[in-house]
């Protein structure tokens, strides 16, 4: 009998699991047959790299803690001495602590001075967070945890999803900002979609070049 095939059986004569999650755990086993992942962490890692870039973060999150369950399960049954699961990293945590400073003085009173309210949180949120240009252009709503005070990041470098601390002031800003919308892109243009590139970083130059202007005179 297969770990697989034991973890059905397991799983059709569980007496506590929800209908409902044992549907979820199968279809979850199912996932891992189909893409020929066995217990291994090395089999078990790039299957969840395959998954960070496919799905949603949640998605992935939920898979990952229904397969650390289920891996629990096969050491309780002794078909495993340890359970791979626990050496797998779904999310990738940045250490790094709020900035209510940029190290450059003049940068940040740069980005302050900027009259669009997009582009001025949008910087602002690059300046404390150290998100990338393009991780914080596809910051998606969905991915602000305003209860924990983190940011999941997941179009970073070779697509691993991270999670990014986020400040209380910088969390009331984009509350604000989103004015009770829920879903879809942080930073969006008039027509919906990620604001653009050019325009952005045209707008943060302009208002530096500004400032060197008014600093000279």
């Amino acid at each position: 009998m297969t770990h697989f095939d034991y973890l059905e059986q397991y799983l059709v004569t569980h007496t506590t699991y929800s209908k409902q999650t044992i549907k979820a755990y199968r279809s979850d086993l199912r996932q891992m047959k189909h893409h020929s992942v066995d217990w291994s962490v090395k089999s078990l890692q790039t299957y969840f790299d395959q998954l960070i870039g496919q799905y949603k973060p949640a998605t992935a999150m939920r898979r990952y803690h229904a397969l650390t369950a289920l891996g629990n399960e096969l050491v309780r049954a002794k078909r495993l001495r340890k359970n791979p699961m626990r050496q797998v990293h779904a999310i990738v945590h940045q250490q790094v602590t709020q900035r209510e400073h940029h190290p450059l003085e003049e940068t940040i009173q740069t980005i302050r001075q900027i009259s669009h309210p997009t582009y001025r949180l949008f910087f602002e949120l690059i300046s404390q967070t150290g998100l990338r240009f393009m991780e914080a252009r596809l910051l998606s709503i969905e991915d602000i945890q305003f209860t924990t005070l983190t940011l999941l990041v997941r179009h970073g470098k070779g697509r691993r999803l991270r999670t990014v601390p986020l400040g209380e002031r910088l969390a009331h800003k984009l509350k604000v900002f989103l004015v009770g919308r829920t879903t879809g892109l942080v930073f969006r243009s008039v027509q919906g979609k990620a604001i653009n590139e050019q325009e952005a970083r045209d707008t943060l130059n302009q208002q530096s070049f500004a400032m060197r202007v008014c600093n000279a005179k």
